[in-house]
């Protein structure tokens, strides 16, 4: 039986994935900006929004995530993983082995 063309790709990727957890209003995302191999490390940069003091948002618990798949040999031999926001400051610094 040949595999569905989903887990031939998911044999194949990795994937990377950042959240801002559960917030209590709407206008909050999270992007995935970029992926970058530093050595053993996997550098994740990411762009986190907030809503406008004062703006119109939905009065919803939300948590915003990003998923992005990365190919398994891009991630072959990381040791840590680091997420980075756009104004430069490490949120999380992981150990993956």
């Amino acid at each position: 039986m040949s595999p569905s063309p989903s887990a031939r790709s998911v044999a194949f990727t990795e994937v990377a994935a950042t959240s801002q957890g559960q917030q209590n209003t709407g206008g909050y995302s999270v992007q995935i900006t970029a992926i970058e191999r530093n050595g053993d490390q996997l550098v994740v940069r990411a762009r986190f929004g907030v809503p406008d003091p004062g703006g119109m948002v939905t009065q919803v618990l939300t948590s915003p995530a990003h998923v992005v798949s990365i190919a398994a040999a891009d991630a072959t031999g990381v040791h840590e993983a680091i997420l980075i926001d756009s104004n430069g400051a490490e949120h999380i610094r992981i150990n993956t082995t």
